[in-house]
Order: C-alpha cells, then structure tokens, then sequence
C-alpha cells in the first residue's frame, strides 16, 4: 500500500494524503487524482468536505462521484477494490474515489448480512429508486395523456377528486413537490430531537388543509407522500438531490408527451 502526502492551502497547509494498492489501483487514475489535488490553489482546506467539493468540479453527473465516509471498513474495502483514499488532517472523514451508483446500491454493511436477505433489500433499493424518481411523472401521464390505461372505476374516482381543484395536474404536482422539499429541507436544520415530529405535523397539517380548500386533490398528496417515502430509502444526501434533479426532468417529460416521453428518458 502507498501512501503520498501533499499539503494544500495557502494558509492552512493542511496535510492531505492518498491511500491506494499499487498493484490493484490503476495508475492512470492515481495520476489524475494527484494531478487535480495538485492543481488546487485556494487560501484554505478546512475538512474533506471542502476537498471533495473541489474534486467533483471537473464532472458534470449529478450522482456523487466521491464517497466521504467515517466507516474504516469502507475505507478497507474500498481500496482493495482498487479506489484512492484520501485522508484529510483534523477531518474524521475519508474520501473515496472514484465512486459509482452501485456503491450506494450495495454498501459495505450489506456484507454483514445474509446473501438471500441483502439481495432482496438491494431489488428493493432500485425499484424504490425507479419510483421516487417516475411516480409524479406516471400519474401525470395517466392523468393527462393516457387515462385509457387506468381502470374505468378508478378514472371517475380521480375525475371526481380533481373537479374542484383550481390548477392543471402539473401545476398542482410542482406545487405539493415544492412544498415537501420544503419540509424536507427544515427537517435537515432543525434539532433533531423534534426536526422529524414538526416535519410530519407540518405535511399533515398542510396536507390535509390544501385539501380542504381545494387546492390539491387527495390522490396528488398520496402521490407525492409515496415519492417521499421511496427517497428515504437512501440517505447520502446527494443521492437524494440527484433523484430531485430527475424527478424534474421526468415531470416535466410527461407533461408534454405522456408516457412516451418517460420511456425516452428511460
């Protein structure tokens, strides 16, 4: 195992060193990375954090491409895999590059469990992935361009829910999305000894009133709670953000070409 130091910051000269197996890594990569930490020109590294926010300028993925863990098993893991580690001073984080969807997918903790069990929680990930991602998007589609696909029984019931609701299905999709991502985000600030209970008191109160006044129907806040639900099977934050940016794009996807254009996306 090789072990490079470098220090970085004008200012703070904080200490950073990269881990990796000569003869597993590939060089090439090893390179890459030292060449982009070296390239760094700022008055201060202060924690991994602000390292990893440098190294994932250079991508355009909205996926985390750095893997910042406090696991050392990860990091064990991780290098016998063939990844870097990138050790900061002071920080209690580890950086590890590069880092994949299936890294969030299958994460070392799942090898501390039985075979037949981590398989089903791993189809489990992915199909919730999948939904949190197209469940707006589908109703929409449904709703709007497709309703021959849904059960007649159902299609009155969900004509009868939205007849006195003032704004068109996308409309009224973007408004309950921006109002749970608000919730989520204050869910994230406040302590969490009562974050989780004021989050939830807030989305049944608003809930229930925006149904009450008729500015949602009752099937939308079923849709978008489900969205939320399948999210927090992931908790890297930034796995999260990305299935927001593709949510969007999906939802908007829908609303001009129906299932279609969920399948091009796909």
């Amino acid at each position: 195992m090789k072990s490079e130091s470098l220090f970085l910051g004008r200012k703070t000269n904080t200490s950073v060193n990269i881990l990796y197996f000569d003869d597993i890594a590939e060089i090439d990569l090893v390179t890459h990375v030292k060449e982009t930490l070296q390239k760094i020109d700022v008055d201060g590294i202060l924690d991994s954090g602000t390292l990893a926010d440098y190294l994932e300028l250079e991508n355009k993925t909205h996926f985390p491409t750095v893997i910042k863990t406090e696991r050392p098993d990860t990091v064990a893991s991780s290098l016998l895999e063939g990844k870097i580690a990138i050790l900061v001073d002071t920080s209690p984080f580890v950086l590890v590059v590069p880092s994949f969807f299936s890294d969030f997918i299958n994460p070392v903790s799942d090898n501390y469990n039985k075979e037949n069990n981590v398989n089903f929680i791993k189809i489990i990930r992915l199909i919730s992935f999948f939904l949190t991602i197209t469940a707006p998007a589908i109703y929409i589609a449904l709703i709007n361009y497709n309703p021959e696909t849904i059960p007649t029984s159902l299609l009155i019931n969900f004509a009868t829910q939205r007849d006195n609701v003032p704004f068109p299905a996308i409309i009224e999709a973007f408004l309950m999305l921006f109002i749970y991502e608000i919730l989520r985000e204050s869910d994230i600030r406040f302590p969490n000894s009562y974050g989780s209970a004021i989050s939830i008191l807030g989305a049944l109160i608003l809930g229930e009133a925006a149904v009450s006044a008729g500015f949602v129907s009752p099937i939308m806040i079923i849709v978008v709670a489900f969205t939320f639900i399948t999210s927090l099977i992931f908790t890297e934050q930034e796995i999260v953000d990305a299935a927001r940016y593709f949510r969007v794009i999906f939802l908007i996807s829908s609303a001009v070409y129906g299932l279609y254009g969920i399948v091009l996306l796909c």
